[in-house]
């Protein structure tokens, strides 16, 4: 059968105890390592003719102008070069100059970078990362090696040579979705109800523990505007960190050059470290179109009848930072995309030298937009005007109401008698989502100008309805979308 190949990208995992000193050349060194990488194992059956490989799975091959680092215990790393294996699974690297002491084992990475000096990190938590992944063609391997990490394992040196045996830390996942229509996809987002993807982590080299530093409910591929007819199959490859989903029902949903969503279903599996697994959507995948409702007003605008993130009007929806596009579990200015770790070092929306750099922008890009991130080209933030004109009591009445046992409010239109439901959906602080059912908040797209640390908002403070007071721009709220 015709094997895959995979450029690798790994970590590699080198027990012991030495010193600076000890990393260094001459004769009682030694200078070539020899590093095997495993396969992926078929995470079941069906994988392995869909993956086109043997019975061991999804084959490795290195690529010759890999370089591992190569860490003492005690001071900066070295970079070890490829000199010969370039096409197989089990290539040779040569520290030139430097060498390792025969009698001690060491601490070892791939691909090399020599930020891990110059930023001081430490070969006990080197970082890395499964956001920006990317696929230039349809079922196109050549990009996915870049998050193939892997750990082993040292062997100790001897008679001029290190082999080292590298098993993989992620998974694999191989999913297959057929086109409903004809389209160029430029994204595809896996989701879950729960934040079960790491995107962040860091790796122990000296026991290969990864540690997840951030995680998500969701994890994405960009896809490089691949063209795919209507009825064929799109085949994208990504590479995730394990994680039990056996439980989860999981949410693929594509996006395309005309921002038009398209989404479907599959069963979560239990993914576990070092094996591929193909995900067949249980159906072709429905384009999600998205209703709203005219209420008459002056400014013609057209009111969504659901929250970003909801399925129904009376599903409270996800919940988001002001400026940022992807739901999070924890909010506070130290993740906050537009700081530096507190609400004076703003970097971007500020008209304050008392607030970090200025900008003056006061309004939302469509590149930082909710509604129009995760809901395409025709949906937006309400700026405050809109908003204003939706708390009009000479336009719109305010009632209580329960809604399949939903606690929000009813906006009904004095002019044409047409309404939306707002459920009142709390507010996430932290790592907490709090007062549910009787306190909420609707992002609006403007920055509150005399406090440019907080956006401004819709509030619904114990099912009053009100305009904003300031709110840190930190803190996780509802949107609502209108019609661009």
């Amino acid at each position: 059968m015709k094997k895959l190949i995979i450029p690798c990208i790994l970590l590699a995992v080198l027990a012991g105890c030495t010193n600076e000193s000890e990393l260094t050349g001459g004769s009682d060194y030694v200078s070539r390592v020899t590093i095997t990488a495993k396969d992926f194992e078929a995470g079941d059956a069906a994988t392995r003719t869909a993956f086109e490989v043997s019975a061991s799975g999804l084959a490795f091959k290195w690529a010759e102008t890999d370089v591992v680092g190569i860490y003492p215990n005690e001071g900066d790393q070295v970079s070890f070069p490829m000199t010969a294996g370039a096409g197989t699974n089990s290539a040779s690297f040569d520290g030139g100059g430097w060498a390792l002491k025969g009698n001690y084992t060491y601490a070892a990475y791939f691909p090399y970078s020599v930020d891990n000096t110059t930023q001081g990190r430490t070969y006990t938590a080197l970082p890395i990362t499964y956001t920006g992944q990317t696929q230039s063609a349809n079922n196109s391997t050549a990009d996915m090696g870049n998050f193939d990490y892997m750990v082993a394992k040292a062997s100790t040196p001897a008679s001029g040579n290190v082999n080292f045996a590298f098993e993989h830390v992620g998974s694999v996942l191989y999913i297959q979705l057929t086109a409903p229509e004809a389209a160029t996809f430029t994204k595809l987002t896996i989701s879950a109800d729960e934040p079960i993807f790491t995107t962040e982590a860091t790796v122990n080299l000296s026991d290969g523990t990864l540690t997840p530093t951030s995680t998500s409910n969701s994890i994405s591929l960009a896809l490089d505007n691949i063209a795919v007819e209507a009825g064929s199959t799109l085949y994208a490859w990504m590479q995730i960190a394990p994680t039990d989903a056996s439980s989860k029902a999981l949410k693929a949903t594509l996006v395309s050059d005309e921002f038009d969503f398209y989404e479907s279903n599959f069963a979560g599996k239990n993914y576990e470290q070092g094996k591929a697994y193909q995900l067949i959507a249980s159906s072709t995948p429905v384009k999600i179109i998205h209703e709203y409702v005219d209420l008459g007003l002056p400014s013609g605008t057209m009111w969504a009848t659901m929250n970003v993130g909801a399925s129904s009007p009376e599903d409270c929806g996800s919940y988001y930072a002001w400026g940022e596009t992807e739901a999070k579990v924890l909010y506070g200015w130290e993740n906050y995309k537009w700081c530096i770790g507190s609400m004076y070092s703003l970097i971007k929306y500020n008209v304050s030298n008392d607030y970090g750099l200025i900008d003056n922008r006061t309004t939302l890009e469509l590149s930082d937009d909710a509604a129009y991130v995760n809901w395409g080209s025709k949906w937006r933030m309400p700026t405050r005007a809109e908003c204003l004109e939706l708390l009009n009591p000479e336009l719109c009445l305010w009632t209580s109401e329960t809604l399949e046992y939903t606690t929000g409010l009813r906006v009904t239109s004095l002019i044409n008698g047409n309404s939306i439901f707002l459920p009142i959906a709390g507010v996430w602080d932290g790592y907490s989502l709090s007062v549910v059912g009787s306190s909420g908040d609707y992002w609006s797209s403007s920055l509150c100008e005399t406090h440019p640390e907080s956006g401004e908002a819709i509030n619904i403070p114990w099912g009053s309805p009100q305009w904003s007071y300031p709110i840190n721009r930190y803190g996780g709220r509802s949107v609502r979308a209108v019609l661009r």
